[in-house]
Parts: structure tokens; C-alpha cells; sequence
């Protein structure tokens, strides 16, 4: 493993951190946040950015194997 791995190790290490941190922030908005203050296109769009982060947590932990 040369230098040139280990940073690209490190960016999607970084990356999957980051989406982790923003799944954590948007499951405190649906689960503990009073759902009556969420429109209903705002639930929309969190749960379609979860699953978006869901997606890409898939395919960057995939490069790991």
C-alpha cells in the first residue's frame, strides 16, 4: 500500500464520518423532533436524503473490502 492509497483510504474514512455525522442530525429530526413541526414535504426530504446517504455509505464502504 503506497502513499497514494493510504490518502485515498483517509478521504472515504472522512467521507463516511461526514455522512454518518448528517444521518445522525436528520434521525434527531425525524425520531426526536415533534413531527408536527416537519411539513410534510420536509419528512419527504429527509427520508430521501437518508436513503441517498444510506446508498453512498454502501458504495464507499464497499471500496474498503
Amino acid at each position: 500500500m503506497d502513499s497514494e492509497d493510504i490518502t485515498e483510504l483517509s478521504r472515504r474514512a472522512d467521507s463516511l464520518l461526514e455522512i454518518e455525522i448528517k444521518l445522525r442530525l436528520m434521525e434527531y429530526l425525524v425520531i426526536y423532533k415533534d413531527d408536527s413541526q416537519l411539513s410534510k414535504e420536509q419528512s419527504m426530504d429527509i427520508s430521501e436524503t437518508i436513503y441517498c446517504l444510506i446508498d453512498e455509505v454502501i458504495q464507499l464502504s464497499s471500496l474498503f473490502d
